[in-house]
């Protein structure tokens, strides 16, 4: 070796980095967090956010279904109660339409001061009751009161249809000439107001001698009635279905 000859340098090892500096003395510490640490801290929380997200739209996606599914039961059983109240909607109609009819026959028949003509209950259009004439016993007191009786009436009413058809056929025998009979008329209008729940079919009279117009207003009515018997008193189911029409009104 020459005398002169100078050590060669060292150098860093080629494709290794250079160490950080070391900070000063006086910095404060600063731990830092792997990156590692950080991305697995990342990919929880988007994870949790996934989850959330997923499950508020689960649970929007059954309640809409519930929703819908609800308001489709609720349509099917709409219809079906329209269906069933079908009837008793036609009912109801018709019995408007023929207490109209009747009041708008004792008016013109009232301006003119014509009597309309009474005639019986077809009976070959309704089912007789058995014994149908205690029932028109049972009605005497009713009818010859001189006040309404409330009490007899509620009572009374509890015989349905029978006693309501043998109210109707006395209507049509009553001589609406005569003061005493158009009180007795007035007992059963209100009576059966009472026990068919079907309303606005009845006269007051002004005075215990009826004017000719208060006759014409009365013959009417009590014609009026028999139609109601022949349409709605042949039988009990149809009684059943007028009353059904009429709930509420009473």
């Amino acid at each position: 070796m020459e005398p002169n000859a100078r050590d060669p340098e060292p150098t860093e090892p080629v494709g290794e980095p250079a160490a950080p500096p070391p900070p000063p003395p006086n910095a404060p510490f600063e731990p830092r967090t792997p990156a590692f640490r950080r991305t697995s801290r990342a990919q929880r929380i988007a994870s949790v956010l996934a989850g959330v997200t997923m499950s508020l739209l689960f649970a929007v996606a059954v309640g809409l279904w519930f929703l819908s599914h609800a308001v489709h039961r609720h349509g099917m059983q709409s219809h079906a109660a329209s269906r069933a109240n079908a009837p008793l909607q036609r009912s109801g109609d018709e019995v408007e339409q023929l207490v109209t009819d009747a009041m708008y026959r004792g008016r013109t028949f009232a301006e003119g001061q014509r009597e309309p003509e009474l005639r019986p209950i077809d009976l070959r259009r309704v089912v007789v009751p058995d014994e149908f004439e205690v029932y028109r016993e049972l009605l005497q007191p009713l009818v010859d009161a001189a006040m309404f009786p409330e009490v007899l009436a509620d009572r009374l009413a509890d015989y349905g249809r029978p006693i309501a058809l043998s109210a109707i056929a006395m209507l049509q025998e009553l001589d609406y000439h005569d003061g005493r009979d158009c009180q007795r008329a007035v007992n059963l209008q209100r009576f059966l107001e009472q026990v068919t729940r079907v309303d606005g079919m009845r006269v007051e009279t002004a005075g215990y001698q009826p004017t000719e117009r208060e006759v014409c207003w009365l013959l009417a009515v009590a014609d009026g009635w028999r139609r109601v018997a022949e349409r709605f008193l042949c039988d009990d189911a149809a009684f059943e279905r007028l009353r059904a029409s009429r709930r509420g009104m009473r």
